[in-house]
C-alpha cells in the first residue's frame, strides 16, 4: 500500500468539491427554522450581536450563577461570535440564516479534513473517512443548530493542514517563520473557537519538532498565537472556559472520565440490543491498532532510528493532536458527552479504516477487501441510524409557537429593568431582552428563597410538568406554592408555561419544602 500520497489526482478534488457542494445543498434545504432547547446557541448570538452593534462583548443580559456552572459560563471564546457577527450584521439574529452559516463551516470542513488524512493515508482511505463523517448522523443533525462543534472542525483541520506543510531546506528563515506565523494564527482560531483547541499547541510543537522544523517556525508559531490571545484579553474577553472545568484532576476522575467518554463513544455509535458497547470497543481498538501500526509499523523501523527524534517521526501530526485532546477531556472536570468526541471524529474513522485494512493483512485478506468491507457495513449503519434517529417534537424547541408567545409577552409586559428567574436563561435573555438567571437545582428551599430575592427576580417563569425542560426544575419550585404568596400573581400561562409576577414587596418568597 501507498502509505503517502501527497498529490492527489484532480479528479479526485473535483469529486470531493461536487460532493462537498452538494452536501452543502441537501444540508440548507433540509433544515428547519426553529431551534432546540439548550441555550448556548442564544449565548454565542448575543456575543455576535454585541460584536455587530459595538457593545460590550460580555453584557448580554444572563446573570451567571456560580452554583449552576454547567448553565454557562459568564463569557464564552469569541471565536463563534466573531464568526457570526458579519451574519447578524446582515439579517438579524435570523435563527435558520446563523444555523446555515454554521453548516456552511462543516461542509467546508469535509474536503480540508480530507486533505489532512491524505498527507498520511491513501486518497482512499481519507475519502472514504471524510465519507463517512459527513454522513453520520450526529454530523447530519449540526445542520440544525448554531453552535460551536462545525467552526471548530474547520479550524482545526486548517490548523493541522498548515502545520503538516515545510518550505523547502533551501528556503530562507523568513518563509519559516511566515508559515509558522500562519499556523498559530490557526491554532488561535481554533482555541478561540472552543478551548480545548489548545491541545494543538503541544501536538505542533511536537511534530514541529520531530520534523526539525527551523526555529523560525517555531518562534512564528509562538508569536502569534500569543500576540492574538493578548489582543483578544485586551479587546474582548479573557479567555474562558466553563468555571468547573479547570478543577485539579484526581486519578479517580481520570478513570471516571475514561468510562464516560467509552460510553460517550458508544453514544456516537449507537446500535440496537446493547451492541453500541461492541461497536465503540472495537472502533476503539481499531483505530489505536491503526495509529500504532502506522506510526511504529515495520515500514517505519525499516528506515532506521539513532534517537527518540528520529522514531517518534512517523507519527502523523492528526494522532498527535488526538492524543493531546484525548489527554485534555480525560483532565478536565466537565461532564462528558458525545458532542466532545464529534471534532475528533474524522481521525477516528481515518484510523479504523486503516486498522481494519492492516488487520486484513495480516489474515492474509486483501488490504481492500477489508476497506470495502469496513465501508459496506457503515453505510448499512449509517442508513439505520437516519432511518431511526429521533425527531424533535415542539416542546423541545426553544423557538416554538407556545415558547415565542411567553418571550413576547415579558417582553412586552416587564420593564427594561426585570430580572426574569428560568431555566433557560440565555434563551431568555436573547428572546425576551430581558436580565434571566437560573437557579441550582441542589437548592434547599430556603435557599432557593434567598437566592431570588437577592439577585431581584421580579417574575419567575414555570414549565409545565409534560415540558422539556421541566427537569430542570427542582422540587421546592412548586406553582401552588408561588401562587399562594402573598403579592404573587400567575400573568400569563399557555400549554407550556406559566409566567408569575413575584410581586414587588419586600419580603422574601415563603417557598415550602414538598
Amino acid at each position: 500500500m501507498s502509505v503517502v500520497d501527497k498529490r492527489p489526482q484532480k479528479l479526485w478534488f473535483i469529486l470531493l468539491g461536487a460532493g462537498t457542494l452538494l452536501y452543502f445543498a441537501l444540508g440548507a434545504a433540509t433544515a428547519s427554522h426553529g431551534h432546540e432547547w439548550g441555550d448556548d446557541w442564544a449565548q454565542y448570538v448575543s456575543h455576535a450581536i454585541n460584536i455587530a452593534t459595538g457593545h460590550a462583548y460580555a453584557d448580554i443580559g444572563y446573570l451567571f450563577n456560580a452554583d449552576a456552572p454547567h448553565v454557562g459560563p459568564p463569557s464564552y471564546p469569541p471565536g463563534l461570535p466573531l464568526l457570526l457577527a458579519p451574519i447578524v450584521a446582515l439579517f438579524g439574529a435570523n435563527v435558520f440564516a446563523l444555523k446555515i452559516a454554521c453548516f456552511f463551516f462543516l461542509a467546508l470542513s469535509v474536503p480540508v479534513a480530507y486533505c489532512v488524512l491524505a498527507t498520511s493515508f491513501s486518497r482512499q482511505i481519507a475519502l472514504a473517512a471524510v465519507c463517512l463523517f459527513a454522513l453520520h448522523d450526529a454530523i447530519w443533525g449540526l445542520r440544525e443548530s448554531i453552535g460551536s462543534e462545525a467552526p471548530y472542525i474547520l479550524f482545526s483541520c486548517l490548523a493541522l493542514w498548515s502545520a503538516t506543510m515545510s518550505p523547502p531546506p533551501s528556503a530562507r528563515q523568513f518563509a519559516s517563520f511566515g508559515l509558522g506565523i500562519v499556523v498559530g494564527f490557526l491554532i488561535y482560531g481554533t482555541t478561540a473557537i472552543r478551548s480545548i483547541g489548545v491541545a494543538l499547541v503541544p501536538a505542533a510543537l511536537i511534530f514541529g519538532w520531530t520534523q526539525r522544523r527551523q526555529l523560525a517556525w517555531f518562534l512564528g508559531l509562538a508569536l502569534s498565537f500569543c500576540a492574538l490571545i493578548l489582543l483578544q484579553r485586551l479587546l474582548l474577553v479573557a479567555p474562558t472556559t466553563y468555571a468547573n472545568e479547570l478543577e485539579p484532576p484526581t486519578a479517580i476522575s481520570i478513570l471516571t472520565n475514561a468510562r464516560d467518554y467509552w460510553v460517550a463513544l458508544s453514544n456516537v455509535f449507537r446500535a440496537p440490543l446493547h451492541l453500541s458497547r461492541l461497536l465503540a470497543s472495537v472502533i476503539l481498538l481499531l483505530s489505536i491498532f491503526g495509529a500504532l501500526k502506522f506510526s511504529f509499523g515495520s515500514e517505519r523501523r525499516s528506515r532506521g532510528a539513532s534517537c527518540l527524534r528520529d522514531y517518534m517521526a512517523g507519527i502523523p501530526l492528526f494522532v498527535l493532536y488526538v492524543a493531546a485532546y484525548v489527554a485534555a477531556l480525560l483532565l478536565a472536570s466537565i461532564s462528558p458527552g458525545s458532542r466532545y468526541l464529534l471534532p475528533i471524529l474524522p481521525f477516528i474513522l481515518g484510523l479504523t479504516l486503516y486498522g481494519g485494512g492492516a488487520l486484513a493483512r495480516i489474515v492474509r485478506l486483501r488490504e481492500t477487501i477489508g476497506i470495502i468491507g469496513a465501508v459496506a457495513f457503515f453505510a448499512a449503519y449509517y442508513a439505520g441510524l437516519h432511518v431511526t434517529s429521533p425527531r424533535l417534537h415542539e416542546d423541545e424547541l426553544a423557538t416554538c409557537r407556545q415558547c415565542m408567545d411567553m418571550y413576547k409577552f415579558v417582553e412586552t409586559h416587564t420593564p427594561p429593568g426585570a430580572v426574569i428567574a428560568f431555566a433557560k436563561p440565555r434563551a431568555m435573555a436573547l428572546l425576551a431582552g430581558r436580565r434571566s438567571w437560573a437557579w441550582s437545582t441542589e437548592y434547599s428551599p430556603s435557599e432557593l428563597r434567598r437566592r431570588l430575592h437577592d439577585i431581584g427576580a421580579t417574575e419567575i417563569v414555570i414549565a409545565t410538568p409534560l415540558s422539556a425542560i421541566a427537569d430542570r426544575y427542582p422540587a421546592s419550585l412548586q406553582f401552588a406554592s408561588l401562587v399562594a404568596e402573598p403579592g404573587n400573581a400567575v400573568v400569563f400561562q399557555n400549554s407550556m408555561f406559566r409566567v408569575i409576577d413575584l410581586g414587588e414587596h419586600e419580603e422574601t418568597l415563603n417557598l415550602s419544602a414538598q
